[in-house]
């Protein structure tokens, strides 16, 4: 029998539980994306949130470890909304569809023990030409189906296709080109994913892998297992919809909600994903919302910072978020959208702030 456990719940919503070790923890979410929580549900919903995307680059020398972003032709999409889905001959009926759109087009620079800079790699908007496919601009879509609140935001399916420019470590000039796509599919009660990853640089030659001195077409480790006992310890959802997730747990100051959750790329066991909330501050919104531009509007906001953890050890530095909190149980003006997201890594990180919020489909 399905336990509600705690693992996506922990990034969006929830209500943390007190439990013994062995226990399962579950989570309860909140329908805080609907302007009215306490409805729980809406078959008609719809949103796209749009957001600028910048980057913080560290003091790290002998390494890639600055990024210039072209702001005019780089973007993050959060598009979702109710519909039916059909996988291996079952079909879901009122199921949320979350697309996450992540365009990036930059140039990242090597810095030297001394500080000096030197471009090593630019792809994207006016670098993207036509006839080639190592200068296209990066990009990661996310497609994940899951159930509604009631049903624990329990995840169906997600596919992720990623075109991305890794630097190779912590030190050199050296980036990697990666094409690959994930798929993760759940059974019935969300107790076991089977994994696949499909390389798409597979079939290239070592001489067609090789872009230039500072670039190459690296392969992807191929990928098909399974995964269980996702709900052993918490509430599990999918990483795809993760940013979804954590809008639909209820904060409070000092507050920590835990979910389980899987990273194909770093991990293919079920990780802690832990919420923890430091404090209520009052935001400044500037984002276009519904057709309303807001300006310096003072918007209640949780502060909230979000770790994986798993097999004894840190996966990451943790990401922030500053989640518009709802005013009341049946109020929620500002749909609990997440107003600013900071996702960190070794050498530099990536900022994204909310420039627009539409709940209305656009006319065709």
């Amino acid at each position: 029998m399905k336990k509600k456990a705690a693992i996506l719940a922990v990034l969006l919503c929830g209500v943390f539980l007190f439990a013994a070790c062995t226990a399962m923890v579950p989570t309860d979410f909140s329908a805080n994306w609907l302007k009215n929580p306490s409805s729980v549900d809406d078959p008609n919903y719809y949103e796209k949130l749009v957001y600028s995307v910048g980057t913080s680059s560290s003091d790290v020398k002998e390494s890639i470890s600055k990024v210039e972003v072209d702001p005019d032709h780089s973007s993050l999409v959060l598009e979702t909304e109710k519909t039916s889905f059909s996988r291996n001959g079952q079909t879901y009926t009122n199921v949320y569809k979350m697309t996450y759109t992540l365009t990036l087009s930059a140039t990242y620079y090597y810095v030297d023990k001394n500080g000096n800079e030197m471009k090593v790699v630019s792809f994207g908007g006016e670098n993207d030409t036509s006839d080639n496919d190592f200068d296209n601009a990066a990009s990661v879509v996310r497609e994940v189906y899951f159930h509604t609140a009631d049903k624990d935001l329990q995840p169906i399916y997600s596919k992720t296709t990623v075109f991305s420019y890794s630097p190779t470590g912590m030190n050199g000039s050296h980036v990697d080109l990666y094409s690959y796509v994930d798929e993760i599919d759940y059974d019935a009660e969300c107790t076991t994913a089977t994994v696949k990853r499909t390389d798409l640089w597979g079939d290239l030659s070592a001489e067609e892998r090789k872009v230039n001195d500072y670039l190459s077409k690296t392969s992807a480790s191929a990928i098909d297992t399974k995964i269980s006992n996702l709900q052993k310890n918490y509430t599990f959802v999918d990483d795809a919809q993760s940013f979804f997730a954590l809008r639909g747990i209820n904060y409070s100051e000092n507050s920590s909600t835990t979910l389980a959750t899987t990273a194909v790329s770093t991990n293919l066991n079920t990780l802690t994903l832990t919420a923890s909330c430091s404090e209520i501050v009052e935001s400044k919104g500037n984002f276009l919302l519904d057709g309303t531009q807001l300006s310096d509007q003072s918007i209640s906001c949780a502060n909230v910072s979000v770790s994986l953890s798993g097999n004894g050890s840190n996966n990451g530095a943790a990401h922030k978020l500053l989640i518009a909190q709802k005013t009341s149980d049946t109020r929620s003006d500002y749909y609990a959208l997440p107003l600013h997201i900071e996702s960190p890594s070794l050498t530099f990180g990536m900022l994204y702030t909310l420039t627009s919020a539409t709940h209305t489909r656009e006319a065709e």
